[in-house]
């Protein structure tokens, strides 16, 4: 899919969510996102990574820059991390690449490839307690990252399809929506 693709893709996605949030009665998830980052700050957040974001991911915060605070709905259980959180919860992401790296016999189950497992370009995109989603900057899969083995499990091939999928899996009483 072209990058313009999957920007309408995101775009009709994050539509179809509002529009299933709104229905359910929980305008206040809508409204909890975040206006599109931006490019500077999409710069600095490059600058400090130390990689480029791939196009699909700058799609992503220009569409919305994550939810003001933490709550479940929009992204499922999920909170969709602002750009400025995304550092901080690397950090974490990195030391369960770690552990993945150290216990092979985890590998099969996470259905990373080994340059995935031998990349440092992770980027989370959403997290809750005790776990996040991210996607390697360079394959441009996704996969859930959590303390559990596997560290990395395989949610989607791509961003797109991870969020399509969520939208299109529709919202449930169980996605727990926080009424703060």
């Amino acid at each position: 899919m072209a990058a313009t693709g999957d920007h309408q893709a995101l775009h009709a996605a994050f539509q179809k969510r509002a529009a299933d949030l709104r229905e359910l009665g929980a305008q206040h998830l809508v409204d909890n996102l975040q206006a599109g980052a931006k490019p500077l700050a999409l710069a600095r957040l490059e600058q400090k990574l130390g990689f480029p974001l791939p196009k699909v991911l700058r799609a992503w915060w220009l569409l919305h820059d994550g939810e003001k605070k933490p709550a479940q709905g929009f992204g499922g259980s999920f909170h969709l991390l602002p750009v400025a959180w995304v550092l901080n919860e690397r950090v974490t992401t990195l030391k369960r690449l770690e552990r993945l790296r150290a216990r092979p016999e985890t590998w099969p189950a996470s259905n990373t490839a080994d340059d995935e497992r031998a990349s440092s370009q992770w980027i989370p995109l959403a997290a809750r307690k005790g776990a996040s989603v991210v996607m390697n900057a360079r394959s441009g899969r996704v996969f859930e990252c959590s303390d559990d083995d596997p560290a990395l499990r395989l949610l989607a091939e791509s961003v797109v399809g991870w969020f399509v999928a969520l939208a299109e899996q529709g919202v449930f009483e169980e996605d727990g929506a926080d009424e703060e």
